[in-house]
Order: structure tokens, then C-alpha cells, then sequence
């Protein structure tokens, strides 16, 4: 740049950070020489003087004080994926997670339970991850399976709500084409009057079951809705949703995506969304590129807002962690198999399941991409999901065998967080 600056200190990190973007527009490894260690260096100063995040992009690391500055910043590079090279464990696990974490409930029924327990414990899990301080709990509409429990997301929100005080409940989604827009839009309308501020509207396009009976009898006989048919149903969703606001506040819609049709709808009608790594880990980056490059401003959203979820199952070891993902992977190996009538097995059964090496192969392949083990493994994983996608927010999803373990794994992850944020 012509100058040096000491980026240990707030001046000569600002001052090295202010001339790189005022020079080349971004931050790569040509102008330092070595964006893992620049980042690092400067990032507790920076955070000292307001800086919410890092944004890593191909081979570069942009500094911003807001999202929109930061990608506005990093204009000429395509937002792909983090250059793999500048994977630093290091990095990640010194206090880099700087964006709130939420859940995702999908409802496990315990093998030779009824499920009655677990719709019980609905709003024992809700009190549990308030007092934890976590952001919000979204509940995933499913149908028909034996794993996981068939219970409308705006009745799990009501009860949770009922029994909490501040964290914020919604829907993950509610699956548009198997329900009238306007009944939708006037449940949530209620709850977010009920408890204003608190109820997000997640908006998912899956039929919610493997079983075609069972698809149809939600769709009334109709088949599969169409890119149309559900980009109508969204926009429908949306409208009759405004009309609510006689009620007082809003809910807060969400667009939940795995795809790049998804993104490119949620961007055209200015949605926020919450992208499905938990069950398209491959499709997140190309998700997100569409997104943000196609985004519109609207009444719901300014600027690009995103949720990232994932898998993750966190215990004191990772032997211990990967017994308690046991029953959860019995469960993806027989979806690989095209077999959706498999009950959720206790984590003992789970361990002596014969999976086959294909089998084998492909789960330690998904669990790669998400994050299981101990709290440092698992929150360095996170730290990691959250500098390469850029994300406003991560979402855990934890599929295991009880209530118990299931908090246990979110209380160990928050407190990590918590341990390793810079002062």
C-alpha cells in the first residue's frame, strides 16, 4: 500500500483496513501477506470499534460495519466460497462468532413412545433455550413419519409462547402449497398479536413427507405445486398478510431455501431467508451467490438477511457425540434407501445398526459439513459455516434420542461461545 500500519492496535487496523478498500475495493491475500493472520491480528481492535463481523469471500476477507458496506466493499469478487486456504482453526475459535444462534425443532418421537412426550416437552425446550439466551425456536411442519412427530408449527408456537417470555417462536417451515394462503396469513397474523414481536412466518415449499398418499391428501388430490403455483402461493401468503396489520404488529416472513429457484423468488420479493444446509449442504454457496446478487429492498427486508442451519449435536466427547447422532443416522440411511417408515432407534439400537460402507461413507460425508463433537469442535465449525457464508444468523438443528441430551448440547455450545468471545 506504499505504508506499513501495526493492525495490533485500533488506529493501524482501521488505517490498514480504510486504505486497502479506499485502494483495490477489497481485502485479499495480493494486498497482505496473509489474510488469516491480518484478520486476526486486527479483528479485536476492530471489534473494539464497533465492527460486527468478518465477511470472507474467494480468498478474501472484508471488513464492514454493516453487511451491505462489507459486499458493497467487495464488489469485484464473486461470493462463492472461502478460498480453503484460509481455513485457520485458530481463527475461528478465537471468539469469531459474532451473530445470534437460534434452533430448529423437527419433534423427534423416542422409539416406543406415542410421541405425547414429546409434544409435552414442547414448551419445557422453549423455557430451557430462553433461559440460555438463545435467539429464536422455529418448529418444521412434517407428516406421516414415524421419527418425527406430525404437530402443526402454529400450535407448538402457541404452547411455547404461552410458557415463554421473549424468544422468539415461528414456523420452519410452514409448507405453502399444503395449506389456503389466507388461513396462514391470519394464524400467524393472531399469534404475532398475541405476542408481538416474538412470531416469524417460515414459508417452505416441500410437501413435508415422503409418503405420495399422504402428499396428495394435504394437496387435496392436486399433485406437486409448480415454480408458478408456488411463487402465487408466497405472494398470496404475503398480501393477506398485510391486511393483518389492523391486528397490531406483524410476524416476521422468512423464505426458507435449498435451492437457487428458492433464492432467486425470496430476492425478487425482498425476503430474508433461511437456507437448509442441514439437508443441501451443497447448494448453500450457490444459494446465497443468487440471493444477494439478485436482492430487492421491500417493506420486509432492506438489504439481504440470512439464516444458515445446520446439524449440530454437541456433548463432552466427541465418542459420546457421535453416540447420540447414532439414532439420526439409522434414520438418513434409510432415506437413502428410499425407506421413510423408520422409527427414530434409541442411540444403543442405533449402534449396533449394519450400515453398509456406501452407507458409511456418505453419512461421515453430510456430517463433515455439519458440526458434531466436542463444544470446541462444534463451535469451531460454526465460527467457520458463519465467516464463509456470511451469515446474519445460525440455526442448530439437534435430531437426538431426549429432551435431556438435546439441551445439553445446546447448553454446552452456548457456553462456549460464550468463553471464547473476545472481551
Amino acid at each position: 500500500m506504499g505504508d506499513s500500519h501495526d493492525v495490533s492496535t485500533m488506529e493501524g487496523a482501521q488505517a490498514a483496513v480504510d486504505a486497502a478498500l479506499r485502494k483495490w475495493g477489497r481485502i485479499d491475500d495480493s494486498h497482505f501477506g496473509s489474510t488469516v493472520h491480518m484478520s486476526r491480528a486486527a479483528w479485536p481492535t476492530m471489534r473494539n470499534r464497533g465492527y460486527r463481523r468478518i465477511v470472507n469471500t474467494c480468498s478474501a476477507a472484508i471488513f464492514g460495519i454493516t453487511r451491505a458496506s462489507a459486499y458493497a466493499a467487495a464488489a469485484a469478487q464473486p461470493h462463492r466460497c472461502l478460498d480453503r486456504e484460509c481455513h485457520d482453526p485458530d481463527l475461528y475459535a478465537d471468539g469469531m462468532i459474532d451473530v445470534p444462534i437460534s434452533a430448529l425443532e423437527v419433534a423427534v418421537v423416542e422409539s416406543g413412545t406415542s410421541g405425547v412426550e414429546t409434544l409435552r416437552d414442547t414448551a419445557t425446550f422453549a423455557r430451557r433455550l430462553e433461559l440460555l439466551g438463545y435467539h429464536r425456536i422455529w418448529y418444521a411442519e412434517h407428516h406421516h413419519s414415524p421419527a418425527i412427530g406430525a404437530f402443526p408449527p402454529v400450535v407448538l408456537i402457541a404452547h411455547a409462547a404461552a410458557s415463554t417470555s421473549a424468544i422468539r417462536l415461528g414456523s420452519g417451515g410452514v409448507l405453502a402449497p399444503n395449506h389456503a394462503p389466507i388461513t396462514l396469513a391470519e394464524q400467524f397474523g393472531t399469534l404475532a398479536a398475541l405476542h408481538p414481536d416474538r412470531i416469524d412466518l417460515g414459508i417452505g415449499r416441500g410437501p413435508g413427507t415422503f409418503d405420495e398418499a399422504t402428499a396428495r391428501a394435504l394437496r387435496r388430490g392436486a399433485g406437486p405445486a409448480t415454480d408458478a403455483q408456488y411463487h402465487d402461493d408466497v405472494a398470496a401468503i404475503l398480501s393477506f398478510l398485510v391486511e393483518e396489520v389492523a391486528l397490531g404488529r406483524l410476524p416476521e416472513p422468512w423464505l426458507l431455501c435449498s435451492s437457487t429457484a428458492g433464492a432467486a423468488l425470496a430476492a425478487r420479493l425482498g425476503l430474508p431467508i433461511a437456507v437448509a444446509h442441514h439437508i443441501r449442504p451443497d447448494n448453500t454457496f450457490a444459494v446465497l451467490e443468487r440471493y444477494r446478487a439478485a436482492f430487492i429492498p421491500s417493506r420486509w427486508c432492506e438489504q439481504p438477511r440470512v439464516v444458515v442451519c445446520l446439524e449440530a449435536i454437541c456433548a463432552e466427547t466427541e465418542e459420546e457425540a457421535a453416540w447420540r447422532a447414532g439414532p439420526m443416522d439409522v434414520v438418513k440411511a434409510g432415506l437413502l434407501k428410499g425407506l421413510s417408515e423408520i422409527p427414530f432407534p434409541t442411540p444403543a439400537d442405533a449402534a449396533s445398526h449394519p450400515f453398509t460402507a456406501e452407507e458409511r461413507q456418505a453419512l461421515a460425508g453430510f456430517r463433515a459439513q455439519q458440526a458434531c463433537g466436542t463444544p470446541e469442535a462444534v463451535v469451531r465449525r460454526l465460527a467457520q459455516l458463519a465467516a464463509e457464508t456470511g451469515a446474519d444468523e445460525l440455526m442448530l438443528t439437534t435430531p437426538v434420542y431426549d429432551l435431556e441430551a438435546r439441551v445439553r448440547s445446546y447448553d454446552l455450545i452456548k457456553r462456549h461461545c460464550e468463553a471464547t468471545k473476545t472481551p
